[in-house]
């Protein structure tokens, strides 16, 4: 497979050379993520003069959708995925109320994964994940995560060239250079967090096809159970959300309508955190549907900095993962009536929000007279009064520009999401 991105031209092709049997060699060529041509060569060295006359054009070769994890995943013998997913998340079995949340998340998945790429990554009904240059690896999306770790830090022509050939996706166009924005980065980590969760999940589907070959099973760090709505816990949450409401907010037209619990595998990590910083808070995070199948299967993710630095690009308080004790300010999120979301809500299923037992340990707080800069760099190369380093981030609503509660961890082990909640 050789491919050809080229932001100066606006270019993103690809050209395929297969030599056949006979001989002849057939091509198949066009632009990444769209239709595709193909045409049969005859003669024993048409494959070598192909090759060579597009290598000279500047094509160059690319595998990233061709590695074993691939062809595993792209195998025919596919499994149902509702029903791997539903046994992932309900080991116990999903009851019947909870049978529509599991199509949601799967559909919501893939139409975040259309969307973000402008249709140029599809996920078929089977759980297939495919560009025009064939399946997309988990390597191909590890590839892709250390170019955008790159863009992150500016724009680079050549990561640029080498994510869209690595993520294909519509931009409308690709010679300017301004469309690489903080938002887009943030945008990006969205969709290659929902890829791989597609990957890895078509993977699992896609088993063996041996007569004795094990069930295929699709592992979750997280698994649930449904919540009785007549229970003290579920009245519990619905205060809560009730309690911290803001009218000003367009999510405040919604009510909390299913509560599941929470089992997180990797509770141990939480708990020696606990014990270590001892503080901790109660704190919803929203998300858009979209992202929560791969937050369920892996956690939270805070996207790593370059060489160990903390990034204060892209989010108003820097890298790490933010919450509020507001509700409908977080479950905004939800709804992509967030700053920066504009509007990205068209999400199928209905709005979710997590509530979260999150450790703060030594908070760094705002006051009046510090900026998010300034903040940002206290908690991150300061000290309290004792010269102890901080842990995490209080920001108080009408402080730093924002008008509402801000907390914002950046070690993932401080974190463990509780409680997965339903509005309508």
């Amino acid at each position: 497979m050789l491919v050809q991105v080229n932001t100066a031209g606006n270019n993103n092709k690809f050209y395929e050379l297969s030599k056949m049997p006979d001989g002849t060699t057939f091509a198949r060529w066009g632009r990444v993520g769209g239709g595709a041509q193909s045409r049969t060569y005859p003669g024993h060295s048409s494959f070598e003069t192909k090759l060579r006359e597009k290598q000279r054009k500047g094509y160059t070769e690319f595998d990233g959708g061709r590695t074993v994890a691939t062809v595993s995943a792209a195998a025919t013998r596919h499994a149902d995925m509702n029903r791997l997913v539903a046994t992932g998340l309900f080991p116990a079995g999903a009851p019947t109320t909870s049978k529509n949340l599991i199509a949601d998340l799967i559909a919501s998945n893939r139409h975040a994964i259309g969307t973000a790429t402008g249709g140029k990554i599809t996920v078929s009904d089977s759980g297939a994940v495919t560009t025009a240059l064939g399946p997309v690896s988990l390597a191909q999306i590890a590839v892709a995560r250390r170019e955008l770790a790159t863009l992150r830090s500016g724009y680079s022509r050549d990561a640029v060239e080498k994510y869209l050939t690595l993520i294909p996706q519509r931009i409308k166009n690709v010679r300017e250079t301004d469309w690489v924005t903080p938002s887009w980065c943030r945008d990006q980590d969205d969709l290659l967090d929902a890829l791989e969760s597609a990957v890895a999940m078509s993977a699992a589907s896609a088993g063996d096809d041996r007569d004795d070959a094990p069930e295929p099973s699709i592992d979750f760090r997280h698994t649930l159970t449904e919540l009785d709505k007549s229970s003290d816990e579920f009245a519990r949450i619905a205060a809560k959300f009730d309690r911290s409401r803001n009218t000003m907010h367009a999510a405040n037209r919604l009510a909390l309508r299913r509560v599941w619990l929470l089992d997180d595998a990797q509770s141990p990590a939480w708990e020696k955190r606990k014990t270590e910083l001892k503080h901790s808070r109660e704190l919803w995070h929203g998300t858009t549907t979209g992202n929560v199948l791969s937050i369920l299967r892996t956690g939270l993710i805070c996207p790593p900095s370059n060489a160990g630095a903390y990034n204060t690009t892209g989010r108003m308080f820097g890298d790490g993962v933010y919450f509020s004790d507001q509700s409908t300010k977080s479950l905004n999120y939800a709804i992509g009536s967030a700053p920066g979301q504009y509007g990205r809500s068209a999400d199928t299923g209905k709005p979710l929000m997590f509530l979260s037992d999150v450790v703060m340990g030594r908070e760094c707080r705002s006051d009046s007279a510090i900026s998010g800069h300034a903040l940002v760099n206290r908690s991150r190369t300061g000290s309290d009064e004792k010269g102890r380093s901080f842990d995490s981030i209080f920001v108080r609503g009408g402080h730093c520009g924002v008008r509402n509660n801000e907390m914002i961890v950046w070690r993932t082990e401080q974190i463990k999401l509780t409680h997965l909640c339903e509005f309508a």
